[in-house]
């Protein structure tokens, strides 16, 4: 599964800055990450630019000891993969932040 990303970065922020930090989160959890953005003009502020990228989670991990049930259901303890999903996520941001304070999710895509 893959998840757009968007962030408002000083014209001199790098795009394999970005890269490089979003790849520096755990590779379990995020197994890509490729820019396909970036963008100055109308409506981005002087100084500024938008750098877009994809970051790709693993497909749903095959675990045997999981029952197929993906509800509230589930008896063991491990985090759902929507559940690393947004681990991963969360992780991503918290390692580019430091180049940027706008950031924005955009919607899921296979």
């Amino acid at each position: 599964m893959s998840r757009d990303f968007a962030f408002i970065v000083d014209r001199s922020v790098r795009a394999s800055d970005i890269v490089r930090a979003a790849q520096g989160v755990d590779k379990k959890l995020i197994t890509d990450v490729t820019v396909f953005d970036v963008y100055e003009g109308k409506g981005i502020d002087d100084g500024k630019k938008s750098i877009a990228i994809a970051v790709t989670n693993p497909a749903a991990r095959e675990n045997p000891d999981r029952s197929g049930d993906r509800g509230g259901g589930r008896k063991d303890r491990d985090r759902s993969d929507e559940e690393d999903r947004r681990h991963a996520a969360s992780m991503m941001l918290k390692s580019v932040k430091r180049f940027s304070d706008n950031i924005m999710l955009q919607t899921n895509r296979a």
